[in-house]
């Protein structure tokens, strides 16, 4: 995401692209995480693979509700500092998926525009406007996921259970 401008990326390959850099970005060094924990603990190889993947979902998850979250008023200034590197985000993603080709072009313009220097907030507001409900959503879900993953791991259900208090309360953190 440091190395390529959304408004170069053809509107099709965005969302394949922001899935697979938050995969590797940030789903796989919470992978590392929970492998390493479980390892150290003498966990099984069953249970070190299960919480890597378990790890590299919730990775993922963090990653758009960081992303999606950035468009909201509370945490603009985020979204600023995306939207003026051009940085290709969840928030993107799924812009590309949603919008129509015109649509897109002319959010990508303005992003370009913000990048340049011109006020980042209206872009900002747009974006928000097409991510609404439906990419939290889509993030809670990537979460659940995870969970549910988990639950089925024959891993202590009470632990399961605070790892997912723990989960609910990181995503109400993001607003």
């Amino acid at each position: 995401d440091l190395g390529v401008q959304v408004w170069t990326l053809p509107q099709q390959s965005v969302a394949s692209l922001v899935a697979e850099q938050s995969r590797l970005k940030t789903g796989c060094l919470t992978a590392l995480c929970t492998g390493l924990g479980a390892l150290t603990a003498g966990g099984s190889a069953r249970h070190v693979a299960l919480l890597m993947r378990f790890g590299e979902q919730v990775g993922v998850a963090l990653q758009m509700l960081d992303d999606l979250t950035a468009v909201l008023p509370a945490r603009h200034d985020k979204g600023g500092e995306d939207l003026r590197f051009g940085r290709p985000t969840w928030v993107w993603s799924m812009a590309a998926q949603r919008c129509k080709e015109r649509e897109y072009g002319m959010l990508t313009q303005q992003a370009r525009a913000a990048a340049e220097g011109a006020d980042w907030r209206p872009i900002c507001a747009l974006l928000a406007d097409i991510v609404g409900d439906a990419g939290l959503a889509r993030a809670h879900e990537t979460l659940a996921k995870a969970g549910n993953l988990l639950a089925a791991g024959s891993l202590p259900q009470a632990a399961v259970r605070d790892v997912m208090t723990d989960l609910a309360g990181l995503e109400r953190a993001y607003g």
